[in-house]
């Protein structure tokens, strides 16, 4: 039998052991099991990111993230740069827009990744700027943006870097 290949930004391809063990029964969230795989997860995760930090999950979309996190993060008074460099990112500018969130766009070519440059730039030009959004992979325009570097700018101005991938 032929197999379907996807090869779309989402829906992604489920392996077939997966699929199996979706056909177990179905577990409680609110059950120590639950909670048990629950935490070896975050665990595995602040490993897979080499954070100590805490790693959400969130059980949405990619976009239901971006609002949360857009809307978690970026209280009235707060000012965002927001890189525009493919579809992907073009999403941040238009959920900050949506929640009325202050933000001053960086529109760069499709398929090239934001520089450290980029950003000082648009930090030195505006002193309000205290946030960075952007997209460290664009997958729809195949660019890789520098948030190693950017992120070291924002430390180094007391600003936050988030980033999607």
């Amino acid at each position: 039998m032929k197999k379907l290949r996807l090869f779309t930004p989402g829906p992604t391809m489920v392996p077939e052991d997966v699929l199996l063990e979706m056909a177990r029964p179905m577990q409680h969230h609110r059950t120590a099991w639950y909670r048990d795989m629950h935490k070896e997860l975050c665990d595995l995760l602040q490993y897979l990111f080499q954070t100590k930090a805490m790693c959400l999950t969130f059980t949405g979309s990619g976009t239901s993230a971006m609002e949360g996190v857009i809307v978690g993060c970026l209280s009235p008074g707060h000012k965002a740069a927001v890189v525009e460099n493919g579809k992907f990112a073009e999403r941040w500018v238009k959920v900050c827009k949506t929640f009325g969130i202050e933000h001053t766009a960086i529109p760069l070519e499709w398929g090239h990744g934001a520089k450290v440059d980029d950003i000082k730039k648009v930090m030195d030009a505006d002193s309000k700027i205290d946030t960075v959004i952007l997209v460290h992979s664009e997958t729809s325009t195949a660019s890789l943006t520098d948030v190693e570097g950017i992120a070291k700018l924002t430390r180094e101005r007391g600003a936050c870097c988030s980033s999607t991938e």
